[in-house]
C-alpha cells in the first residue's frame, strides 16, 4: 500500500546474528501471466525467513527474468526509520541460477 514505507512488511521477525557468516537464498516463481500465482521466498541458512504468495509480477508471457540486480538499503528520511549508528555488511560468493525445483 502507498502508506507503506520502503521496505517495511517484508522484514523478517528473528534478529540475525552478527557474529557469523549466514547463506541467504532467495527463490522467485514467476506467475502465470495474468494469474496472481507467483512467489518470493527468502531462506537464512536453510530455514524459510519470508514467503510471499499469489504475486502478480508480469501480464504478459513476454515478461521474464533476464537480469539479476543486487543492493542494499538501511535508513529513511526520519529519525525513526534511519539507523543510530554506522552499520556495515559483508558479502562473498553470490550465485545465480535457474530451473530450480520448488
Amino acid at each position: 500500500p502507498a502508506s507503506t514505507r520502503c521496505g517495511e512488511g517484508w522484514g523478517w521477525a528473528e534478529p540475525i546474528d552478527s557474529t557469523s557468516w549466514h547463506t541467504i537464498r532467495q527463490h522467485i516463481k514467476l506467475n502465470t501471466p495474468g494469474q496472481p500465482n507467483g512467489i518470493l521466498e527468502a531462506y537464512m541458512d536453510g530455514k524459510l525467513m519470508q514467503r510471499k504468495a499469489n504475486i502478480r509480477y508480469r501480464v504478459s508471457s513476454a515478461v521474464t527474468i533476464s537480469k539479476a540486480y543486487f543492493t542494499t538499503y538501511v535508513g529513511g528520511s526520519t529519525d525513526d526509520f534511519r539507523p543510530s549508528h554506522d552499520q556495515t555488511i559483508l558479502f562473498d560468493s553470490f550465485k545465480v541460477w535457474t530451473g530450480c525445483s520448488e
